[in-house]
């Protein structure tokens, strides 16, 4: 900090003549102006003095008014008090019209620009050979390109090979037979400009290299955060949504690449549940920064910080396709023990981020409160399940709870009425409250003082309660679906019962029917072995009448068709 200076009055100070060997005793007169000369200067360093004492004492006075003044940078937010944790359930805080309402009209349609080469950025921006900015330049210039309603582009870097990159740092190959030693992008090594200013630079001689390439035509999928599990399979993967239903058949093409953010075996998987014929040899993902001619750029997804997220149509679509690309999983009959699964992050080289301290007392409350349930643990402990296993997990599982993080993504597979209990974050954030809401989960928050990037406890009593809560839900629900299933065991006996009654009375009928039919057989087989009509009764008697045979034979006729 710079110190203030105060300016100190210039005296007139006389030349001191120094004392040599050789030099002459001083004369009167000269030793009273030495003597006066010394009292002004003793006087001037006291001056000094004192005026240092009140800089100091002013410094001081303006650094505590600083400090009381400005904000403290990347402060966190002071922790809460058990007494200030609750239990939020379902839709508290959310608006659900809103978090509901999905894209219609225009904002529905799928983008596409085809005018002119443009490159795709790690973050799945859009920019031209000039370095414009084509999709949602944001706060900076907020009516440029294309609207853009997803977490905003800014922040992070596309630096390849940074701590804080997201794309891969693996070498891997396209189907069309291109293939790049990582996720291409600028690297540490770059100049500055470059790093910084990737967008402005790329198609210069010095910006061609962080480029992996064209290829024909390019989904654009990623959204922010680039490569993050849950901005992957929520905010990005969803989007498809609308590619599958205005342009199935560019989807279809061999010639059509996805900048999806993750192009390892778990997107591979993932974009294979959605339709995407693709795989790690015959590659169809794309991250980090490429060109082409044509780009097509599906709605975005909203922000869940807006706490509106992603759209409950492209979710259920998403969501759908799982289901019917996992036939085995959701058609397996519901098992006899119902099930809790618990997610568990664990300590890593790089994170601890919200790792629960107090697991094993977390633990023993499960299995205290949930005695008679399988219990069973979903870590992010290497080696990771499949994708299928996962999905199989989640959509066994009755109840999931765990503290807030990327885990919980997996919920897509997760039935309808599943139960989740999520140990908030502090400041809670919205993510799975939103995505409960939208897959019609029931939701329960426990709120804890765990913060975003640091480990903490589980507030144990009140998890408890949160547990009991769950299991009287649970039980209720499966109450409800005994009921429900009595009710159609009932309305299907009643059908048969009327089936049945319905068919005694047709029987019954065809019975009679049948009888009728036998007896006017019997009826018209007595008739036919006798003379028709009053002259065949006049014959049988002996009589004679006066008709000739032409007139006997007509009437014997039409006796003959009334009987």
């Amino acid at each position: 900090m710079v110190m203030l200076q105060w300016p100190i009055a210039k005296s007139c100070m006389p030349t001191c003549v120094g004392r040599g060997s050789g030099e002459k005793k001083p004369s009167t007169t000269t030793a009273t102006t030495t003597a006066t000369t010394a009292a002004t200067t003793t006087t001037i360093t006291r001056r000094k003095r004192n005026n240092s004492k009140v800089l100091i004492g002013i410094n001081i006075v303006l650094l505590v008014l600083l400090a009381s003044l400005l904000p403290i940078v990347d402060a966190k937010p002071p922790t809460p008090s058990e007494k200030d944790l609750t239990i939020h359930f379902d839709t508290e805080g959310l608006d659900r019209k809103i978090v509901m309402g999905h894209k219609v009209g225009n904002l529905s349609r799928v983008q596409v620009l085809d005018k002119e080469l443009v490159v795709v950025s790690c973050k799945g921006q859009v920019f031209s050979t000039k370095g414009n900015a084509l999709l949602g330049c944001g706060e900076v210039e907020p009516e440029c390109g294309l609207s853009f309603g997803g977490c905003s582009f800014y922040g992070g870097t596309c630096v390849w090979d940074s701590d804080s990159g997201h794309v891969s740092k693996k070498p891997y190959c396209l189907r069309n037979g291109l293939c790049v030693p990582h996720g291409p992008g600028p690297s540490e090594s770059d100049s500055l400009q470059l790093r910084e200013s990737p967008h402005i630079f790329w198609n210069s001689p010095s910006g061609k290299h962080i480029v992996g390439g064209t290829v024909d035509a390019i989904v654009v999928l990623t959204q922010p955060q680039w490569g993050a599990y849950y901005h992957f399979l929520i905010d990005s993967l969803t989007r498809l949504h609308w590619m599958k239903e205005q342009y199935p058949e560019v989807v279809a093409s061999d010639n059509t690449y996805f900048h999806i953010g993750m192009v390892n075996e778990v997107g591979q998987a993932w974009a294979r549940l959605w339709g995407i014929d693709t795989s790690m040899e015959s590659n169809r993902l794309l991250d980090g920064w490429w060109s082409s001619s044509k780009v097509y750029i599906p709605p975005f997804n909203n922000c869940a910080e807006d706490r509106r997220g992603a759209d409950p149509i492209a979710l259920h679509s998403f969501q759908a396709s799982i289901q019917q690309h996992l036939p085995l999983v959701y058609s397996a009959p519901k098992p006899m023990q119902p099930t809790i699964l618990m997610v568990r992050r664990m300590r890593t080289s790089t994170s601890r981020a919200r790792v629960v301290t107090n697991w094993p007392a977390l633990e023993k409350a499960v299995r205290k409160t949930f005695s008679t349930w399988k219990v069973e643990i979903f870590s992010d402990t290497p080696p990771l399940p499949t994708v299928s296993e996962v999905c199989k997990l989640f959509a066994r599982a009755s109840i999931v709870i765990g503290v807030h993080g990327a885990g919980f993504s997996n919920l897509i597979c997760s039935r309808r009425r599943t139960i989740l209990i999520e140990l908030q974050q502090y400041p809670h954030s919205w993510d799975y409250q939103l995505l409960s809401m939208k897959l019609g989960l029931i939701y329960l928050g426990v709120g804890t003082a765990i913060p975003h990037l640091d480990p903490g406890s589980a507030p144990i009593p009140l998890v408890e309660k949160a547990l009991g809560m769950a299991l009287e839900l649970a039980q209720a629900k499966g109450s409800d679906e005994e009921e429900a299933a009595a009710e159609e065991r009932e309305i299907v006996q009643g059908l048969s019962l009327r089936v049945a009654r319905v068919l005694v009375v047709v029987s019954s009928l065809a019975l009679v029917a049948s009888l009728l039919v036998v007896f006017g057989l019997s009826r018209r087989s007595r008739v036919a072995s006798r003379p028709f009509g009053p002259a065949g009764a006049m014959a049988k008697s002996g009589q004679v009448i006066g008709l000739s045979e032409d007139s006997k034979y007509k009437y014997s006729a039409v006796d003959r068709e009334e009987s």
